[in-house]
């Protein structure tokens, strides 16, 4: 696509491109920013991943096998955690199930991945061994303390991984399709509105991206999602894919459901306004300080899909027009859940910038092997399908260059 700017003209992505980089955007953030991650069990200190020839991808070694049977995990250059491992088990459930993605995603890749995750969280893994017996996580069938448990997770394991329910459905004229599939995805792991509250936020800031065909002005990102909370924040009908799921959680939940929901976007709100704060300070190197008020570096609450969410929507605002900057100061924020809020800034800024920019292919240069396991899959000939802005079908996975 293509502006004139006075002399000047620009040039745009286009829908395939912005599905590109965000795909590779994401896995390039976590991959960048899992090393950096509090809970990678990392061995040695950070300062060997730095050498002369700059910002790069290198090796490194983290602890794994838990307290009965660990041992030293070599973690190859560019590969990534599971915050690219549920992109990817997302995108497949749609690839494969189309409608049904519920199903391929429940009993079929959360199973999967919870044989061979790479850190994934608590939450997810809980739920992961429900699915993998059968069983819904709030199942009366399982242990109250399992199913409060349940109840209780509002980590960042469903913003991270709903980008491809954005990508598939980015045509949408209406955000409450999508809103929908994003918090039937969530309530798959996680069942507080703080997980479901930040993914849908963070989608919806995905959305805005894929649907932008023009430069985003500075902070605009922010600015747009402020002004429409009530677009965003409303929370969907489930009971078609989960009858039971509104009953149990009426029973587990203190107050009513839908006020801690309430509360929950008023928390997102004001992180979003945390944001839009720091931006109106200009060019002032504001982002650890940001990132700090955000609640980032706080062991407490840094997990927090609400606290990821405002992170990542809060860089990319700040970088649209530098993608790689963006990366890097989520990837290097040490203290911070930096694995996540790199792939989800990765993801967001991707959407923006497309694979058009002269610093996107720079990040692309370092050789991650993104999507791989798309292209191995038996299903990966089946394309991720998107549509471009006249309307046409295409196919975005057909021009991925595996590196």
């Amino acid at each position: 696509m293509i502006e004139k700017e006075g002399n000047h003209v620009k040039f745009f992505p286009s829908c395939i491109e912005k599905a590109k980089g965000a795909f590779l955007g994401a896995a390039i953030g976590d991959a960048l920013g899992w090393p950096y991650e509090f809970r990678a069990s990392r061995v040695g200190s950070t300062d060997s991943l730095f050498g002369k020839d700059g910002v790069q991808f290198h090796p490194w070694v983290r602890k794994s096998g838990g307290r009965y049977s660990p041992y030293d995990e070599e973690i190859k250059a560019g590969e990534y955690s599971d915050d690219t491992q549920l992109i990817l088990a997302t995108a497949r459930s749609l690839l494969v199930e189309g409608k049904q993605w519920v199903k391929h995603f429940t009993f079929v890749e959360l199973p999967f991945w919870f044989l061979c995750e790479r850190g994934g969280g608590e939450a997810t893994r809980r739920a992961a061994e429900a699915w993998l017996a059968g069983k819904e996580p709030w199942s009366g069938a399982l242990k109250p303390m399992d199913i409060k448990k349940y109840f209780d997770a509002g980590g960042n394991g469903v913003a991270m991984r709903i980008l491809p329910h954005v990508v598939y459905q980015s045509a949408q004229r209406e955000f409450s399709i999508i809103a929908r599939e994003v918090v039937v995805n969530g309530i798959c792991t996680h069942g507080h509105p703080r997980a479901l509250v930040g993914a849908l936020a963070y989608a919806y800031a995905l959305w805005l991206a894929f649907r932008e065909k023009s430069t985003l002005k500075y902070g605009e990102l922010l600015e747009q999602l402020l002004s429409s909370v009530d677009v965003w924040s409303m929370l969907p009908s489930v009971e078609s894919e989960f009858p039971s799921w509104g009953q149990t959680a009426k029973k587990y939940i203190r107050d009513t459901y839908s006020l801690l929901w309430q509360e929950t976007v008023n928390e997102m709100v004001k992180l979003l306004e945390i944001g839009r704060e720091a931006i109106k300070q200009g060019a002032l190197p504001v982002d650890r300080e940001t990132l700090e008020r955000l609640g980032c570096f706080d062991k407490k609450i840094n997990g927090a899909g609400t606290v990821t969410a405002g992170a990542a929507i809060f860089l990319a605002s700040r970088y649209a027009a530098d993608p790689l900057h963006g990366i890097l100061e989520a990837a290097f924020s040490q203290g911070a859940d930096t694995d996540t809020i790199a792939s989800m800034t990765g993801g967001l800024l991707g959407a923006i910038a497309g694979t058009l920019e002269a610093t996107w292919e720079n990040v692309r240069r370092f050789g991650v092997k993104i999507l791989q396991s798309v292209k191995d899959n038996e299903h990966g000939q089946k394309y991720f399908r998107c549509l471009d802005p006249d309307g046409n079908i295409v196919e975005i996975f057909e021009s991925i260059k595996i590196a």
